[in-house]
């Protein structure tokens, strides 16, 4: 997952999982998913501009590096980017590379508005220049309040079937978390579950096989970058949804403040949420994990302020971190073979049998804090993902595009009967934005025959509308009625 650059003194500390119950990763003992935790964001940054907390565009720089560097294995890359505000430095940087397809979901001004949304680009008519033509999709939206439901929309009629189509041999997730309820700015309701969802399903349609980054952009509420972070990482694992760690702030407290016995029984009554042991061997690593995560979060993004202050070229540590993410797990998948992680290549393949899960999620990233002082390496580091042992089945597109959309069925059913009834409650205003992108991407060069993009417009769904029984109608009319008369009764009586 690549080290905190400068000196060396961030870290990426190898986390694994024995409690999966998806589809396993890779057969060989090396990482194809990583999660790089950098500060300052860069996809705004352009190629001769910074702006938007941004100084240099990590993942588009990445990209670039995983093609011309790695060309043998990477042939095409997919930046999926899902910040509130529109990429605009990742658009520019990649508008003309029909190689790499940049897909952004992101707010924006509603056409011939007097109000505007940071940075004011992304129309859905933004679709690449010339060969690259079709490699640049805007899901904009011009209204305030998209949710689940919606983005679940935009997945399942649109973005998965383009990556299906695009067979990405590597995936960047521009991870911005400013999109979720309870973020300062973004004013959108995506929940932790539903960042879980995007990414369980954008691995399954790519494939499960495929190399996968996922770099943190913006967001502005450190709780939500927590929990939604974890809902990431926790995806990335293969670990299911049931699996999430459900300790709050004020309950990481309780039990840290915790003595004994009593905060033993504590953090025994959350084994099942965590999917790992508890004994004396961990016990005191695990009261303080949650403490100390979010002192690092908090310490990691005001510290990063501060430093590009002083010196802006520290940004160039972030695009570091990200490129080694990307050149360990598109490294030659042979060299890595049954590799015991100390170069022994017993040829086995087994992983480490200790006992690690989603717990190994907080401890991980608490010891990526480097040392106190003026580094700028400290203010990013990552974590490579193992992959479990197992051989993945060998799946159609179509298998994979149909496994993606059942991932995010829950919110949008796009095996509905009724095409009217895929989500219920679904914005009007917010489907008219998904069919303006569909009409602009299909009538690109690249898909305009349709044999490859099969997509259509998606009609208004119907409005959600509570089953309420007959007779509860009848009883509740009677009731209403009974009211009515009553007061008329002691109207007459008032009169008198």
């Amino acid at each position: 997952g690549g080290s905190g650059g400068g000196s060396g003194s961030g870290s990426g500390n190898a986390i694994t999982s024995n409690n999966t119950t998806a589809t396993p990763i890779r057969p060989e003992n090396s990482a194809s998913r990583a999660l790089a935790i950098v500060r300052p964001p860069g996809h705004h940054a352009c190629q001769s501009r910074s702006m938007g907390f941004c100084f240099l565009n990590s993942v588009a720089v990445a990209a670039k590096y995983a093609l011309t560097q790695h060309s043998s294995k990477c042939q095409r890359v997919l930046i999926l980017d899902w910040d509130v505000h529109h990429g605009n430095g990742t658009q520019d940087l990649t508008y003309d590379d029909p190689n790499i397809l940049y897909v952004s979901l992101h707010r924006i001004a509603k056409q011939g508005s007097k109000l505007y949304f940071f940075p004011g680009t992304g129309r859905p008519d933004e679709v690449g220049h010339d060969a690259a033509e079709g490699a640049n999709l805007n899901v904009a939206w011009d209204i305030r309040g998209v949710g689940n439901v919606e983005y679940a929309a935009a997945f399942s009629e649109l973005i998965l079937p383009l990556v299906s189509a695009f067979d990405p041999s590597l995936v960047m997730i521009s991870c911005g978390f400013d999109a979720a309820e309870g973020d300062l700015i973004g004013d959108c309701l995506l929940s932790p579950e539903m960042y879980y969802r995007m990414t369980r399903s954008l691995l399954a349609t790519a494939g499960i096989s495929v190399p996968t980054v996922v770099a943190l952009e913006g967001g502005y509420n450190l709780d939500v970058i927590t929990d939604c972070a974890e809902a990431v990482a926790l995806a990335l694992l293969d670990e299911p949804w049931a699996h999430r760690v459900e300790l709050t702030r004020s309950s990481a407290f309780e039990v840290a403040a915790s003595e004994g016995n009593d905060s033993h029984t504590k953090l025994r009554e959350r084994n099942e949420v965590f999917g790992s042991s508890i004994d004396s061997s961990n016990i005191d690593m695990v009261k303080d994990m949650s403490i100390r995560s979010v002192d690092m979060v908090k310490d990691m993004s005001i510290r990063s302020i501060g430093e590009l202050q002083e010196d802006p070229s520290c940004a160039s540590f972030n695009a570091s971190t990200i490129m080694e993410s990307v050149r360990q797990i598109i490294s030659d998948d042979q060299s890595g073979a049954g590799d015991d992680g100390e170069g022994n290549g017993d040829g086995d393949g087994d992983c480490d049998s200790s006992s690690t899960s989603s717990l190994d999620i907080h401890s991980s990233l608490r010891h990526l804090k480097a040392v106190e002082g003026d580094d700028p390496g400290s203010i990013s580091g990552g974590l490579a993902l193992p992959s479990p042992i197992i051989s993945p089945p060998q799946l159609t597109a179509e298998e994979r595009l149909r496994a993606g959309r059942t991932e995010l069925s829950s919110f949008w059913n796009y095996d509905s009967p009724s095409a009217r009834m895929k989500g219920m409650g679904a914005k009007k205003s917010a489907i008219r934005c998904i069919n303006q992108s569909i009409r602009a991407i299909r009538n690109t060069s690249r898909w305009r025959d349709g044999t490859r993009l099969r997509t259509k417009e998606i009609p208004n769904q119907n409005e959600f509308v509570p089953l309420v029984s007959t007779r509860n109608r009848r009883n509740a009319a009677m009731a209403a009625q009974s009211v009515e008369d009553m007061n008329a009764s002691l109207g007459n009586v008032s009169m008198r």
